[in-house]
């Protein structure tokens, strides 16, 4: 029977923008009001379907039917993502979220005030499995 996997993926829970200064490199927590954040390039519906299709629940042996996750990512100007943080991981899933995230199609970056930046998103990641 295959497993079926739900993805909660929620980009307000933390959104930092990084700015490049050419003095020095500073992290700024700005107001998202003054933010177009990051956001997949063919849309969150086809992302959480990849994600999807590409995560691997055939190694999973936990008896839960709820897997749980939380990644803390960069979106780069390019769109990729970067510096990953495992926050919450009771469950031991991480890693292979992270694997899967690492090849996911790249994203539309954020911008602040017209002017392409870096951002961090925390991603609670929810797996259910039947």
């Amino acid at each position: 029977m295959k497993n079926m996997l739900v993805l909660f993926f929620s980009c307000c829970c933390l959104f930092q923008v990084q700015s490049q200064n050419k003095q020095n490199d500073e992290n700024l927590l700005v107001e998202p009001e003054r933010i177009i954040k990051a956001n997949p390039k063919e849309g969150f519906p086809c992302f959480f379907q990849n994600f999807k299709n590409r995560f691997d629940t055939k190694n999973i042996t936990s008896s839960k039917k709820e897997l749980v996750c939380i990644i803390k990512v960069i979106v780069e100007k390019d769109g990729s993502f970067s510096d990953f943080e495992i926050t919450n991981d009771k469950d031991g899933i991480g890693d292979q979220v992270i694997c899967v995230l690492r090849n996911m199609p790249r994203w539309n970056p954020a911008t602040h005030k017209g002017k392409i930046v870096r951002s961090r998103f925390t991603l609670p990641i929810k797996i259910m499995l039947d």
